[in-house]
């Protein structure tokens, strides 16, 4: 054996590996992992419209964002910019949330669809199918609104599959082949969004990391000095340069949702009280008759079945009490005008007996709460009935409900 030359061999694998790192899972640091929800949304921001200048730290994009509906967010680079001319010019376009934030459109797409699904599509080729501000990608001859997209390059993963890549327009064989600070962007099969650094590597192998995560669809970020990550108020890699523009990603509260007011009319019932007709402001909801309150206690006054309305104020409730008489307050028994009306279920009236919590539906009709007729009768032990063939209601003190 030729010792020089197999010492020379060792020496020669020994330096090679020193340069030559294995990256694994534990190599990318930091990295987020977020699971959204449908009130997670994704913003693209740039300095200039966020703050008024052509950069800004990660920290002075959150502050411009933060409002009282978000829960939690996270702030990274997406977009490459100018990092060394004066006018710190965002390559690319950003379309954030149905709206076109910078107008500098070009391949290599990267965006989220309305059930923020992390999509891979050419940019260049929607702008065709902008309709009112709207880009839209084909997918299974269906399409598929993006809501908001960022031109981030190149991309890493594509529908599971490794992405090709090779030097052209704005990716030369030095980007590609030189060891830098890299961070990218994905989203697993399950939906799970990856957000990471991996320092001192190729392109190439920054795919080979994503690959092994488990990314479906992963984009490479801008990186080198602007790779950096605030989640919540603080830094979890501080980037070594302010930035031009951003991915935000918000964890927003759930919007109110918006409750429809019903067309209801006036009960075409005639309605007796321990025989007596008695006319009532009262209206037909689904099916059920709704009188007010006060109305209900004013006629039941002297009755065995009588009760008392007041107001608890340490449960904040209406507070009806049983056996007792009932003071009038002059609202009662005024006559309705006999046309229909909006009414909006009031979830929120709060209503106990004798201390003890009721459940009576009820339904805010002109700033008055009318009440389901049965809840109250069957509190009160009260019989009511109903005759089909005279349409005519019937409410009896003497007899359980």
């Amino acid at each position: 054996m030729n010792m020089k030359k197999y010492l020379t061999t060792l020496i020669a694998v020994a330096v090679l590996s020193t340069f030559v790192p294995v990256y694994t899972f534990a190599s990318v640091s930091p990295m987020v992992e977020l699971t959204f929800s449908e009130n997670t949304r994704v913003y693209g921001i740039t300095a200039q419209e966020a703050l008024g200048k052509r950069t800004g730290t990660l920290e002075e994009f959150a502050r411009a964002m933060e409002n009282d509906d978000i829960i939690s967010y996270v702030v990274f680079p997406g977009n490459y910019f100018n990092a060394y001319e004066s006018g710190r010019e965002v390559f690319g376009g950003i379309y954030s949330q149905g709206r076109i934030v910078h107008n500098d459109f070009m391949s290599w797409g990267a965006g989220f669809d309305g059930e923020n699904r992390f999509r891979l599509f050419s940019l260049v080729s929607t702008l065709s199918n902008e309709r009112g501000g709207r880009i839209t990608v084909r997918e299974d001859s269906r399409e598929v609104e993006i809501v908001t997209a960022f031109n981030c390059y190149p991309w890493l993963m594509k529908d599971g599959e490794r992405y090709p890549f090779a030097p052209g327009p704005g990716i030369s064989a030095s980007f590609l082949n030189s060891r830098a600070q890299r961070a990218f962007m994905g989203q697993k099969s399950d939906g799970t969004f990856v957000y990471g650094m991996l320092g001192n590597a190729t392109i190439q192998q920054l795919q080979d990391v994503v690959a092994g995560l488990g990314l479906v669809n992963a984009v490479n970020t801008d990186g080198g000095a602007s790779a950096g990550i605030y989640r919540d108020g603080r830094y979890l890699a501080r980037p070594g340069r302010e930035l031009a523009s951003v991915v935000f990603i918000a964890e927003e509260t759930a919007p109110e949702p918006e409750i429809q007011p019903l067309v209801v009319n006036p009960t075409p019932s005639t309605v007796f009280v321990n025989n007596a007709a008695t006319e009532f402001e009262a209206y037909l909801i689904e099916g059920n008759n709704f009188f007010k309150l006060r109305d209900l206690a004013f006629v039941l006054n002297g009755t065995e079945k009588q009760f008392e309305v007041g107001w608890d104020e340490i449960i904040g409730a209406i507070e009806l009490t049983s056996g007792q008489p009932y003071t009038h307050n002059g609202s009662e028994m005024k006559k309705g005008d006999g046309t229909a009306k909006q009414a909006v279920l009031n979830d929120q009236i709060n209503i106990s007996k004798d201390g003890v919590p009721a459940t009576i539906l009820a339904y805010l009709i002109e700033g008055y709460n009318f009440i389901r007729l049965r809840d109250l009768m069957q509190l009160f032990d009260v019989y009511v009935g109903f005759d089909e063939t005279t349409n005519n209601i019937t409410i009896d003190t003497s007899r359980s409900y």
